[in-house]
């Protein structure tokens, strides 16, 4: 609700307020930025971030599968790095009859 209201209401977008009605998408947005360095706490803040991050993911030692924000991103690029990005059948096919028609020759894949 309370992104809603911040988000949408806030900045005097629409809400949903009710059953929706359509299938389309309604994004607003309402931003509050903080500097740490402007207040004169950037330090004290890194060495809290630091911190929490710290606590939070001590979870992972008893088994818990806490995830930063980026973390499943950093995974899946690591491995498509290793073991390549799988492409189904027809894709390949797809790419290979625009290829044949652009001239292109040679192993595509």
């Amino acid at each position: 609700m309370a992104c809603e209201l911040l988000a949408a209401a806030m900045v005097g977008a629409p809400v949903q307020d009710g059953p929706a009605n359509s299938t389309a998408i309604v994004n607003s947005m309402f931003s509050v930025l903080v500097d740490p360095e402007t207040l004169g706490t950037a330090d004290d803040y890194a060495r809290q971030l630091d911190a929490v991050t710290r606590w939070v993911l001590s979870e992972n030692e008893t088994g818990g599968g806490v995830k930063l924000p980026g973390d499943p991103e950093r995974t899946a690029r690591a491995d498509r790095r290793a073991n390549g990005i799988e492409i189904d059948a027809v894709t390949i096919a797809q790419i290979t009859e625009v290829a044949t028609k652009l001239g292109l020759e040679g192993p595509l894949f």
